[in-house]
């Protein structure tokens, strides 16, 4: 059986640890960090998760956390554009999910320039 040291038991050392894995010049090698940190270990899960989520740019992440979600991209003025629509009912556990995570956004930086099927919103409330 595995005994966690006592240092890991105190979430705050926990979340210091993660807060050193972000590097603030390599989103990506940051991200990646953190979900194997979060994957790998109960202590440093909530913490990792928290830090993960902390800033988003764009509304995507949160929008698949429903399992209903479509996501069509289509060419619009010669550009490419992401159509979100929500293709059945939320059931309970769609919300258990989207609260678990959404809770953790603290800046949500983002420029919208998709459609959204004005029914999403309906769906969200």
């Amino acid at each position: 059986m595995y005994a966690t040291p006592a240092a890991l038991q105190i979430v705050e050392i926990c979340r210091e640890i993660c807060i050193h894995l972000k590097d603030p010049h390599d989103q990506k090698k940051s991200q990646s960090s953190l979900l194997s940190l979060a994957q790998c270990s109960r202590a440093f899960s909530q913490p990792a998760l928290d830090l993960l989520w902390e800033t988003l740019y764009d509304m995507e992440p949160l929008l698949k956390l429903l399992s209903g979600l479509v996501v069509e991209s289509r060419l619009v003025d010669d550009r490419g554009v992401k159509f979100y629509t929500i293709a059945r009912t939320l059931r309970d556990r769609d919300w258990t999910r989207y609260d678990n995570y959404s809770r953790r956004v603290r800046v949500l930086d983002y420029t919208h320039t998709g459609k959204v099927d004005s029914d999403i919103y309906l769906q969200l409330t």
